[in-house]
């Protein structure tokens, strides 16, 4: 990692170790660290790097799908997660960082619902794997007793997770990992959906359900940045991820059919349905 990329990943990891502390603002707080470093140019002019941020800025408002339909706690059903047995299978760094995106999702979903015996099962997922990607400070033991100590403070659990995860993805927003980020935020983005997918028929305020289908409808530009993305740093055609990136791509197609509406019509609904269930199918089973 060159210097330059290494003083940003150190900032950010300050900034979202910090940003759940109240603390006095000086002077020297209006001062940007970014503004001193100079990133690749190459990546610059590509596009990747501006895609890549707008990827990790813009994910959260998948995780916010589940908070949705969380508001009914009877629709929690364990069956729909990602087994925790299948952690210890997956053997490639591509498997591995779609699937950290996935127990990541998994993981807001429990806590959501207030599982949090369940959440602690799901925490070791994600920390094995992101050990084993070489992200190790994501899950360390400060984060791990951290969240052990709100056991009962479920708006703390989730910062907790998502500061983890924020660790991860500007970790990898270095050169050789950048595709290893967007397949986190890719298996993540898919696991989110398909969990809201899952409940939808079950939930029942129509106005939660016009929210859903919303927040849905409004995720085509970040779909085409992750199918971009995808494209761009698939640079030995690894079969998985064109793959990946052709499923992104039709998902971006069924939305933008939907130019104008603010719900799914029932046939668009399944369309969409169907496609996140196979991307879904397609990324946990993966080896």
């Amino acid at each position: 990692m060159n210097k330059s990329v290494l003083r940003y990943v150190l900032y950010v990891i300050l900034v979202i170790t910090g940003g759940s502390c109240k603390t006095q603002k000086t002077d020297t707080d209006k001062t940007n660290p970014l503004d001193t470093i100079e990133l690749d140019s190459s990546l610059v002019k590509s596009g990747v790097l501006t895609d890549l941020d707008y990827a990790i800025e813009n994910l959260r408002t998948s995780d916010e799908l589940i908070k949705v339909v969380a508001i009914q706690q009877e629709l929690y059903d364990e069956q729909v997660l990602n087994s925790i047995k299948n952690a210890g299978t997956y053997e490639s760094s591509k498997a591995k960082a779609l699937n950290i995106g996935v127990y990541g999702a998994d993981l807001n979903y429990v806590i959501h619902f207030n599982q949090i015996p369940t959440s602690f099962k799901y925490l070791v997922c994600a920390k094995q794997l992101a050990d084993q990607i070489g992200v190790t400070m994501a899950f360390d033991k400060t984060t791990v007793d951290n969240f052990n100590s709100n056991v009962n403070q479920k708006d703390t659990l989730i910062n907790i997770v998502h500061a983890a995860y924020e660790i991860i993805k500007k970790y990898l927003r270095n050169g050789d990992q950048f595709q290893v980020a967007t397949l986190v935020m890719a298996g993540s983005w898919i696991e989110n959906v398909y969990l809201t997918m899952q409940m939808y028929n079950n939930v029942k305020s129509e106005d939660n359900k016009k929210q859903i289908c919303s927040t849905i409808l409004k995720q085509k530009e970040y779909v085409e940045k992750i199918t971009t993305l995808l494209n761009r740093l698939n640079k030995s055609s690894d079969p998985n991820v064109t793959q990946l990136q052709n499923e992104f791509q039709t998902i971006h197609k069924i939305i933008q059919s939907c130019e104008g509406k603010t719900v799914f019509d029932k046939s668009d609904f399944k369309k969409m349905n169907t496609k996140v269930q196979e991307i879904r199918n397609f990324i946990v089973g993966l080896k």
